[in-house]
């Protein structure tokens, strides 16, 4: 490999591996709020939301 390409390929590693590390918890908060959602459209508490909704629109 040239002087160049490794240099290249070492720089994109960094970057991506960099990036993972700040990206990486934002998505596991935004992972656990979409499960906090689905869990809350289950069962009575699912019903009672859209009886307060309906209540609400008239």
């Amino acid at each position: 490999m040239t002087k160049t390409f490794s240099s290249t390929v070492y720089s994109s590693v960094r970057l991506a591996l960099i990036a993972t590390m700040f990206l990486g918890p934002i998505a596991g908060l935004a992972a656990m709020k979409e499960n906090e959602r689905s869990a809350m459209n289950k069962g009575a508490g699912f019903v009672l939301l859209m009886s307060l909704q309906r209540g609400a629109l008239g």
